[in-house]
Protein backbone atom coordinates (compact mmCIF):
# COMPACT_ATOMS: atom_id res chain seq x y z
CA UNK A 1 0.00 0.00 0.00
CA UNK A 2 1.34 3.34 -0.43
CA UNK A 3 2.57 5.54 1.94
CA UNK A 4 -0.09 8.26 1.76
CA UNK A 5 -3.07 8.80 -0.43
CA UNK A 6 -6.80 9.89 -0.99
CA UNK A 7 -9.74 8.81 -1.61
CA UNK A 8 -12.59 11.23 -2.63
CA UNK A 9 -16.20 11.55 -3.21
CA UNK A 10 -17.84 14.54 -5.30
CA UNK A 11 -21.16 15.30 -4.59
CA UNK A 12 -23.36 17.24 -6.01
CA UNK A 13 -23.00 19.67 -3.09
CA UNK A 14 -19.78 19.05 -2.15
CA UNK A 15 -17.69 16.32 -1.53
CA UNK A 16 -16.13 13.82 1.38
CA UNK A 17 -12.39 13.13 1.29
CA UNK A 18 -10.24 10.59 3.12
CA UNK A 19 -6.39 10.87 3.47
CA UNK A 20 -4.71 8.24 4.77
CA UNK A 21 -1.08 8.89 5.81
CA UNK A 22 1.05 5.80 6.64
CA UNK A 23 3.29 5.96 10.18
CA UNK A 24 6.76 4.72 10.79
CA UNK A 25 5.21 2.02 13.24
CA UNK A 26 3.25 0.73 9.99
CA UNK A 27 -0.12 2.03 11.29
CA UNK A 28 -2.36 4.95 9.33
CA UNK A 29 -3.52 8.17 10.48
CA UNK A 30 -7.14 8.81 8.46
CA UNK A 31 -7.91 12.78 8.21
CA UNK A 32 -11.77 13.01 7.03
CA UNK A 33 -12.70 16.19 5.48
CA UNK A 34 -16.04 16.77 4.66
CA UNK A 35 -17.33 20.07 2.37
CA UNK A 36 -20.91 20.20 1.94
CA UNK A 37 -22.99 23.58 0.97
CA UNK A 38 -20.14 25.72 1.95
CA UNK A 39 -19.57 23.91 5.77
CA UNK A 40 -16.38 22.13 6.23
CA UNK A 41 -15.57 19.47 9.19
CA UNK A 42 -12.45 17.58 9.60
CA UNK A 43 -12.32 14.50 11.48
CA UNK A 44 -9.05 12.31 12.40
CA UNK A 45 -7.92 8.65 13.65
CA UNK A 46 -4.60 7.60 14.62
CA UNK A 47 -2.97 4.31 14.56
CA UNK A 48 -5.41 2.80 12.32
CA UNK A 49 -4.36 -1.09 11.21
CA UNK A 50 -3.37 -1.85 7.99
CA UNK A 51 -5.70 -4.43 7.65
CA UNK A 52 -8.53 -1.77 8.94
CA UNK A 53 -7.49 0.41 5.97
CA UNK A 54 -7.25 -2.46 3.48
CA UNK A 55 -10.86 -3.05 4.41
CA UNK A 56 -12.15 0.74 4.08
CA UNK A 57 -10.12 0.90 0.54
CA UNK A 58 -12.27 -2.37 -0.65
CA UNK A 59 -15.47 -1.21 0.39
CA UNK A 60 -14.73 2.59 -0.88
CA UNK A 61 -13.03 1.82 -4.21
CA UNK A 62 -14.88 -1.52 -5.05
CA UNK A 63 -12.14 -3.21 -4.95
Amino acid sequence: MNDTFTIRFDLSIGYISYKFIKNADDTYHIIRTQYLMNCKKTQGWEHVSQEEVAQLKREFMGK
